[in-house]
């Protein structure tokens, strides 16, 4: 046992021997590592209401610093087509199933079994389940 404690002091004493004799140079990168991590994580970008310009601002420079070239983009609150087609689709559902009653539809409930597994049709625009149902008038209720 003591053996074994005596080789991880061992081990422990070179590796602090190793740290000991590094470079100043990365020393130096280590703590300029710290400071910027320390400076970015003192920008507030909690939510709401977030501060993220900020952060890519400050990032931004760093980079510029080093010679790499960098642009912040800011996008728009400007909400698209495909929004807004999903909110059309979500009123248009709403409003069939509320008005379902007030639809020229067959009941839901009522067989037609010469017309079992029918295709689309003008009768049917879903056509049929396997009992005859319209599948657009149970798929309304």
């Amino acid at each position: 046992m003591r053996s074994r404690i005596r080789f991880a002091v061992r081990i422990f004493a070179l590796a602090l021997l190793a740290v000991m004799t590094a470079s100043p140079l990365a020393f130096s990168q280590e703590s300029e590592a710290a400071q910027f991590l320390t400076a970015l994580i003192k920008i507030d970008t909690s939510n709401p209401p977030g501060n993220e310009a900020s952060a890519a601002e400050y990032l931004k420079g760093i980079l510029e610093k080093e010679g790499i070239q960098a642009q912040t983009v800011r996008r728009g609150s400007k909400l698209g087509l495909l929004f807004w087609a999903a909110i059309g689709w979500i009123v248009l559902v709403f409003a069939v199933a509320i008005f379902a009653d007030l639809l020229p539809l067959p009941s839901p409930t009522d067989m037609d079994m010469l017309a079992r597994r029918a295709a689309f049709s003008a009768a049917h625009w879903l056509g049929t389940d396997g009992l005859g149902r319209d599948e657009l008038s149970r798929l309304v209720y």
